[in-house]
């Protein structure tokens, strides 16, 4: 059976389709030695568990994972002292805005002859990156100006009658309307005027010397709800982990002792969150949760306060609660805006940008013969995204991103094929130089490959391919992405070789993989491979493809599939080892940039069986643009087609809006969706073209 054969049936179980095909192979590949095995379940487990808490760049957890690496590959046999006797490349990498002392960053106001009194840090106050980075201004009235917006075309403007000069500013969050489906502003959706620069830029134009914005209800509810969930999941998990603490066997002592620095890192998440919660209640916002200042030579400060203050500052002035004050400009859109009286505001800002020194680990296989002086380069990303922020696709979660698959997955297989390689050429005369880099910084924009790059150990002109591995623990239907096959006119015949029939590598047969191969031919894309084919090296990036797990909190160990990935480290040893070996150096081509996006898995089940449909002709007798379109067969009883009103008879013409003509189309269609997305599907229908909504469900 062919790859593509292989590849239909798959698709066949997906859609509920019934394929009669050619004998397939009866016996399935062979698991590795239970010494690989054992090694390579460790090492992915190790990099991918909680005491490295998600191995966050500029943490002294990635310092550890990067200790562990070199560890391993002093264990594998090769040679690490590269840098100062030491196997570390280091460089600096900058990190998220943060605020200085608590002392450099405070709000202070007095009343009258009121004694003064101080917002704290990150209690009552939290300066925005959007704002200065530097800055303090001391004695300045306070004026209070709405949402701080000035919309002519609405007959609307906050700062009417009010001057604001050389004044400290008070602005409500967001628009008048809250989420009223009928507003003055645009209906249900944010307009411009929302929008916190134009409200920057607005103040600065009217002359104010600084600036205080006050969450809106509905956010902070939004925001309580959100940490409130966190908080419950981590409680829930503390309670699991002390259940199994207390039932393990007294002979488990080193699960023991992974599950003892779990509960350890749950209740540390725990002193967190609580205090997450008290944040959120009174609606402090992030420092980047506004965004950056576009001209920090000229912002003025801009300072997230607590709702709960500005709400007494309102009732001393006016007697009416900030919340009477926000509902009348909601519901009469007439602004209310005014100088709080005897009221003097000190505004202390000093933010830095952060930075970190980090580290790609690189261990070498010396080479041997002619062809020592040339180098293979095989390589993964170690560094995740932490606990969240940064990266993150969970927004404003504080939990551990164990990054299983992205990239503990490629790290150990890595380290896998490091140590069998460098066993399996012991006995060889001739083999090119083999360099294995785990590389930092590659979640903030490929930093360690692109330093490397930048200053090579080895040099470039002698470095014959680039071979990455990133997020290869998710093998599903036996498919394999490998990208970069058009990088070089050698790679694509020897790829299609060694999965077909496997190799000899140090005198030991590696079985013969037999993935269906998605063959995508740039060097481009966003990993690691990327910036060295940009430098002119030819390179392949093997990939099992995206997840709804990806960059979030539940992409854990015990998700991954151990035994694709060994697959998988039988491949990339063979690939390794021919181009160690082969005399004649891969040569380069030019690919196109675009690569028609990052694959992802096929995590939905429409319910369906289809057939290519029959040809249809016009009156003419042309065949219409409808012709031999795929036609439902069968609609499976409660699946996500049959509640969506598909019927047999169907013709898919489209699936939300892209063309259907083939059952690749239909299947790169259904890889773009998720479970409980509601999809449109245009179908013709006795003649008709008919748009139903399917809800997909999950496989």
């Amino acid at each position: 059976m062919s790859a593509y054969q292989r590849r239909i049936v798959a698709l066949a179980a997906t859609l509920g389709l019934v394929i009669t095909a050619g004998a397939t192979r009866s016996e399935t590949p062979s698991p590795p030695p239970a010494a690989w095995k054992e090694a390579l379940r460790r090492d992915v487990q190790t990099l991918a568990g909680d005491a490295m808490r998600g191995r966050g760049v500029g943490t002294p957890e990635i310092d550890t994972a990067a200790k562990y690496i070199a560890d391993r590959f002093d264990a594998a046999g090769l040679r690490t002292d590269w840098f100062d006797g030491t196997p570390f490349q280091e460089l600096s990498v900058r990190l998220e805005t943060r605020t200085k002392s608590p002392q450099a960053n405070h709000v202070t106001f007095r009343v009258g002859d009121d004694p003064a009194q101080t917002l704290r840090l990150d209690e009552a106050m939290r300066p925005l990156s959007i704002g200065c980075r530097s800055c303090e201004v001391k004695g300045l009235p306070l004026v209070f100006v709405g949402y701080g917006i000035n919309a002519p075309e609405y007959g609307y403007n906050d700062y009417a009658g009010v001057d604001v000069r050389d004044k400290v500013v008070l602005i409500l969050r967001k628009e008048p309307g809250g989420k009223e489906a009928v507003r003055l502003f645009e209906g249900p959706r944010n307009s411009r005027h929302a929008y916190f620069q134009t409200k920057i830029d607005l103040a600065i134009r009217r002359g104010a010397a600084g600036i205080l914005i006050v969450n809106d209800p509905d956010s902070i509810e939004d925001g309580v709800d959100r940490s409130v969930r966190r908080l419950n999941a981590e409680r829930e998990r503390q309670q699991e982990l002390k259940r199994q603490l207390r039932t393990l066997s007294e002979q488990a002592e080193a699960t023991r002792q992974q599950l003892q620095i779990s509960l350890e890192t749950c209740e540390a998440s725990l002193v967190r969150l609580d205090s997450e919660v008290e944040q959120a209640a009174r609606g402090l916002l992030r420092i980047g949760e506004a965004g950056e200042s576009e001209d920090k030579a000229s912002s003025i400060p801009v300072i997230s306060i607590a709702r709960d203050v500005a709400d007494g500052w309102i009732v001393e002035a006016t007697a009416r609660s900030i919340e009477e004050v926000q509902s009348h400009i909601d519901q009469t859109y007439q602004p209310v805006s005014f100088e709080l009286p005897d009221t003097k505001i000190d505004l202390s800002v000093q933010l830095t940008d952060g930075e970190a020194v980090t580290k790609n680990v690189i261990g070498v296989i010396e080479g041997k013969g002619e062809l020592a002086d040339q180098t293979i380069i095989l390589a993964a990303h170690y560094d995740h995204v932490g606990m969240g922020g940064y990266g993150s696709l969970a927004p404003e979660t504080i939990a551990v991103h164990n990054g299983a698959d992205d990239n503990a997955s490629g790290t150990a297989a890595m380290l896998s094929v490091a140590t069998r390689l460098n066993q399996a050429l012991a006995d060889s005369t001739r083999h090119r130089r083999i360099v294995f880099i785990a590389f930092t910084g590659e979640e903030r924009g490929l930093l360690g490959s692109k330093h490397y790059v930048r200053q090579p150990r080895f040099p470039l002109s002698d470095t014959v391919a680039m071979i990455n591995m990133d997020m290869i623990g998710r093998l599903r239907d036996n498919e394999l992405t490998v990208y970069g096959l058009g990088t070089s006119a050698d790679f694509k015949p020897m790829m299609r070789r060694l999965n077909r029939d496997g190799a000899i590598v140090g005198g030991q047969q590696v079985a013969a993989p037999e993935f269906d191969l998605y063959e995508v031919d740039t060097g481009y894309g966003p990993s690691d491979h990327a910036s060295f084919y940009e430098a002119g090296v030819p390179v392949l990036f093997f990939f099992t493809g995206l997840h709804d797990d990806y960059h979030r909190p539940g992409d854990d160990f015990e998700k991954l599939n151990l035994f694709g990935m060994s697959r998988i480290c039988d491949l990339t040893l063979a690939t390794v080892a021919e181009l160690a070996t082969t005399p004649q150096r891969p040569s380069y081509a030019d690919t196109e940039r675009q690569s028609g996006g990052v694959r992802r898995q096929l995590t939905v089940r429409l319910g369906v069986t289809v057939k290519p449909g029959p040809v249809v002709v016009d009156a003419s007798g042309q065949p219409t643009s409808w012709s031999e379109r795929l036609q439902l067969t069968d609609v499976k009883a409660g699946g996500a087609a049959a509640l969506g009103g598909l019927r047999v008879g169907d013709r898919l013409l489209k699936i939300d809006d892209h063309e259907i003509r083939q059952l690749d189309d239909l299947y790169e269609q259904l890889r773009q969706q998720s479970p409980g997305d509601i999809v449109p599907i245009d179908v013709l229908r006795g003649g008709i073209v008919t748009r139903v909504d399917v809800r997909m469900q999950p496989r």
